[in-house]
């Protein structure tokens, strides 16, 4: 995939697959953190759906994707000169965010824009 994308210089990369283990989807999330605004990664899971006597249809599940959000921040970051603070602060979001999409703690919009979080608890009854 990476040896096809980089001859053809490719900005999209999108791998369509059967099965996604989970070290492939941590190497595509790896690849949208370490790369530029203009490369992109998705991970892909297809399947074949049909209802009742209908042809076979596509769905495609997505798997991993690029996180615009620190991207964006990541973009504007090169800019401007970072205080240490600022460094760390930015690095603390990126965990957080690559935590979220590893866990499912978190749900966001897709837009930086509009920026949400809501958490998701748990809690365990005292004895």
């Amino acid at each position: 995939m990476i040896t096809y994308a980089s001859g053809y210089d490719a900005e999209i990369i999108i791998w369509i697959v059967k099965y996604v283990r989970n070290e492939h989807k941590q190497a595509i999330d790896w690849l949208n953190e370490h790369t530029d605004e203009k490369v992109n990664f998705f991970a892909i899971k297809m399947e074949l759906w049909q209802i009742g006597n209908s042809p076979c249809a596509p769905k495609f599940n997505i798997i991993s994707k690029p996180n615009d959000w620190a991207k964006a921040v990541k973009k504007s970051t090169r800019l401007s000169n970072l205080t240490e603070t600022k460094v760390l602060q930015l690095e603390f979001w990126n965990q957080l965010s690559l935590r979220q999409n590893r866990h499912n703690v978190f749900k966001t919009q897709n837009n930086p824009s509009e920026l949400f979080l809501s958490l998701k608890f748990a809690f365990k009854p005292l004895d």
